[in-house]
């Protein structure tokens, strides 16, 4: 039969049901009564059982995590290993059993040794002192304890194509793999835009599941924006803040002439050869109301080359924030802010969530600061390598 508690799938022939129906067949309390041996007796013997499990595992260190992998897979183990998972599952039995049967509250196996101390550890590292009843955010935090866990960490929305493109060409110049880095990009217009209730669900999920989510828009599509990812923010579902660019990502890290040479070098890569400046593209953007990017389309259009915002952009943008420093103006730690982002999110892989949530809070600038110290933009501790 099966107990709900250790696995999560019955076996083959085996139901919920019956594990039920078997359980309240007969009483487990009189078992022990049957042979002579008091709830007590059984409690030393489950205890010397694990501490002997204990001093002979090789694999003790990794035990929270190995108890999680299926018996099967666990009985290839060989010599003092194999030995010692048996030990365990022994004096498992033993505990389950008087804790079902008999009231009492005992350590888990692996904690016999070290008692209420290597409970708290376990509270402190995993949120729970019991790791061995199968708990899916419990587990999540074990797996991630072992650098294993394949899931990136951290997940980067981004409003369009060129932010996109500019993102993982940056990565590629700097040798950064984002999958291995556990950087996700998604680009917010596949899901319909910041105010979807596609984005909502995914920031609740991400919540549940340990995931920082970063949100960066520009400030001229909405100036409601800003608000709304305040109020994520102030729910929990953005804490690793968010950032606007203002008034849109091509200005908030570049000058208006370097956005200008960046076009003409894109324009004679297509054999067109244009012309234009920096206050050419400021002109524009004045007189039209639009963003820089869209700015930038137009006056190529005018000089028949047609293209603009896109991949191609966002790959002519990195060429050149690659070749070029960053004007001290626009610089913030030496380092153009989307370049800046991309550090700063690189620390999602290796940072715990719970210590971040609890210790730091979302500016309404979108900066994660420590809690109490809302007029610092440094992020807390929790956040640092």
């Amino acid at each position: 039969m099966i107990d709900s508690r250790l696995v999560t799938r019955p076996l083959a022939g085996e139901t919920f049901d019956g594990y039920f129906e078997w359980r309240e067949s007969y009483d487990g309390a009189a078992i022990i009564e049957r042979v002579g041996i008091t709830a007590e007796g059984v409690e030393e013997w489950r205890y010397k059982i694990s501490v002997e499990a204990q001093i002979g595992d090789p694999l003790a260190s990794w035990r929270s995590l190995i108890r999680h992998a299926s018996r099967d897979k666990r009985s290839r183990f060989k010599g003092e290993a194999l030995r010692s998972d048996s030990l365990y599952d022994a004096a498992e039995i033993l505990r389950r059993y008087l804790e079902l049967y008999h009231d009492r509250k005992l350590p888990e196996e692996d904690d016999a040794m070290h008692g209420p101390q290597s409970q708290t550890v376990k509270e402190r590292l995993f949120g729970n002192s019991r790791t061995a009843d199968f708990d899916r955010t419990v587990f999540r935090r074990i797996v991630r304890s072992f650098d294993v866990d394949p899931q990136a960490r951290t997940t980067w929305f981004v409003e369009g194509e060129t932010e996109e493109s500019f993102i993982e060409t940056a990565a590629g110049g700097l040798h950064l793999d984002l999958a291995r880095a556990g950087v996700e990009l998604m680009n917010l217009n596949g899901l319909g835009g910041l105010e979807s209730d596609r984005l909502r669900a995914l920031l609740e999920r991400f919540q549940r599941e340990e995931v920082f989510p970063y949100v960066t828009i520009d400030f001229d599509k909405n100036p409601d924006y800003p608000r709304l990812l305040n109020h994520y923010a102030s729910q929990g579902l953005l804490p690793a803040g968010y950032r606007v660019w203002e008034p849109d990502f091509e200005v908030a890290n570049f000058t208006f002439d370097e956005l200008a040479a960046a076009a003409v070098r894109m324009a004679a890569d297509g054999s067109v050869p244009v012309t234009m400046t920096g206050n050419e593209i400021r002109e524009e953007m004045e007189r039209s109301g639009i963003a820089a990017g869209k700015a930038i389309e137009r006056i190529l259009r005018r000089q028949k080359f047609y293209a603009g915002k896109g991949k191609d952009w966002g790959r002519y943008l990195v060429d050149w924030a690659m070749r070029q420093p960053c004007p001290p103006e626009l610089a913030e730690d030496g380092e153009r802010p989307a370049i800046g982002r991309l550090y700063f999110l690189l620390r999602g892989q290796t940072s715990d969530y719970r210590s971040t949530v609890e210790s730091s809070v979302v500016d309404d600038r979108g900066s994660l600061v420590a809690k109490r110290q809302t007029e610092s933009r440094e992020p807390p501790k929790a956040w640092r390598r």
